[in-house]
């Protein structure tokens, strides 16, 4: 025995699995243009974004402090990873990392007081840059990712491409006040 469907019913199927499609296509779509960073193409003065201690030390000098963050999880993490991780801190520099993977900046502190300088490509990250010219160079696509913090505080998290870390990217009062690796724990 043949089992009658009603001609209404395969209308709506059909308008249910286009609406389905639509969804996976509209958010595949956006998730296409979302903005990430090319971390090769990151530079603090002059240093790549992961580079060797000895490096840093000759573009900064000796650091201020070294210390064993023992971060619990994330890709700096001893326990996950099965090494050892030390910080190199100065005034408004930390790196991160050791010997055998090399040191990625971990944070940077952009203020009238620094002379830091970041680059990424040929667009460059100083205290002076803008919320808006970082929207700009970025795409409006992110404009309405911030996070607002309160006090004229905000910030976005930009991945780096085919990576599952990326930067943090804090304006103050509408103003680059910091930038800061982050990995997922």
């Amino acid at each position: 025995m043949e089992k009658y469907v009603h001609p209404n019913y395969i209308k709506s199927s059909k308008t249910v699995v286009s609406i389905v499609l639509s969804l996976f296509i509209g958010t595949g779509t956006c998730l296409a243009q979302e903005s990430m960073i090319d971390g090769k193409l990151v530079r603090l003065n002059g240093l790549k974004f992961n580079s060797g201690k000895g490096e840093i030390v000759a573009n900064f000098g000796k650091p201020k402090k070294v210390s064993e963050p023992n971060y619990e999880c994330g890709f700096h993490s001893e326990a996950e990873q099965g090494n050892r991780f030390y910080q190199l801190t100065y005034d408004h520099i930390v790196f991160i990392g050791n010997a055998s993977d090399g040191y990625d900046i971990e944070s940077i502190e952009f203020s009238p007081n620094s002379d830091l300088t970041l680059h990424y490509g040929q667009f460059t990250f100083t205290h002076k840059l803008t919320k808006d010219e970082f929207i700009i160079f970025f795409g409006n696509t992110i404009k309405n990712r911030f996070d607002d913090n309160g006090n004229g505080i905000t910030d976005i998290f930009l991945y780096f491409k085919n990576k599952d870390d990326g930067l943090i990217f804090t304006f103050k009062s509408g103003y680059l006040a910091k930038v800061a690796y982050w990995s997922p724990c």
